[in-house]
């Protein structure tokens, strides 16, 4: 029997939300489960209007950061999966190097609860992204331990 990697769900499930997030508001005709989605991601996130983004005036399900976190996490799976070269130097990243990649996130958000300063969407995504991104990274390391 196979050993189940943390990965070999995590990956699939992350890409699962950001298509879902992508495509609520084209695919689902009905607004019960519009709402019931809606309520459901509120437990990840806060999902404040002034910062998320909107699609065709629908505001996404999660905020900009969160955004980031899941398309940084599949979009650095996809390169990986891709070229074999950036797998093996993604690979050389120990996670304390990886941590490196919070630094900003954790200073967004600081700056954005203690001094009340809107640092943006496009800022949160970033950090977001760095992270998802990091959050990859020490998630391949734990694996490669086993």
């Amino acid at each position: 029997m196979k050993n189940i990697k943390c990965s070999d769900i995590f990956i699939p499930v992350t890409f699962l939300i950001l298509l879902s997030l992508a495509t609520t508001y084209f695919l689902i005709p009905s607004n019960a489960i519009k709402i019931s989605l809606i309520n459901s991601f509120s437990y990840v996130c806060h999902q404040n209007p002034d910062r998320s983004y909107k699609l065709l005036e629908n505001q996404m399900l999660i905020c900009s950061r969160c955004t980031g976190i899941y398309t940084g996490i599949v979009i650095t799976n996809i390169i990986v999966l891709i070229s074999k070269r950036l797998k093996k130097i993604f690979s050389q990243i120990d996670v304390k190097t990886s941590v490196i990649f919070l630094v900003p996130i954790t200073i967004d958000w600081f700056i954005n609860f203690l001094f009340n300063v809107d640092s943006g969407n496009f800022v949160r995504f970033i950090t977001g992204f760095l992270s998802g991104f990091a959050l990859l990274i020490v998630l391949a390391n734990f694996e490669s331990k086993d």
